[in-house]
């Protein structure tokens, strides 16, 4: 899931002025009016590239309102993540989506707990992919040992 679903499910962010959903989308003008009555104008595409390279373009839209000039109240939209949150969404909200996010509780987080806290693991000591990779077999190993070792012992 990403980072604001949880958040986006409350009622309070349903009925919010921050919710995109509660602003009205004028198709023809390409904008986006404020709950507030604010109007915001289309003013141009930001290419903007991420430390790892990744271009991604969100849609700028500047207030009207002459207080909000020189860009001190604008809204930016990324349309790809939007698409992209409003899919995941549909999934997590599906029954065997919500069935599926409910066993990964189950099955993948306690292991990960029980590296930190039994074994006292939080942070790798080599660098690079394969090298991590590698490490992280090891510790799931000696966490897998440990359990073999404590049902025998029973």
């Amino acid at each position: 899931k990403y980072g604001m679903y949880e958040k986006e499910q409350k009622r309070k962010y349903l009925q919010s002025e921050k919710n995109l959903a509660n602003w009205t989308y004028i198709q023809e003008e390409n904008a986006y009016v404020h709950p507030d009555g604010t109007y915001y104008a289309f003013d141009y595409i930001r290419r903007q590239k991420t430390n790892t390279g990744y271009v991604r373009f969100s849609h700028v839209y500047r207030s009207t309102d002459p207080f909000y000039q020189n860009g001190k109240k604008s809204l930016w939209i990324n349309y790809d993540y939007e698409a992209h949150k409003l899919k995941i969404k549909e999934k997590l909200s599906s029954k065997e989506g919500a069935k599926r996010y409910g066993q990964r509780k189950i099955d993948v987080e306690p292991a990960f707990g029980q590296v930190k806290a039994n074994l006292g693991f939080t942070r790798f000591s080599v660098r690079g992919q394969s090298k991590v990779e590698n490490e992280t077999q090891l510790i799931f190993m000696a966490n897998n040992l440990r359990k073999y070792h404590k049902r025998k012992e029973k």
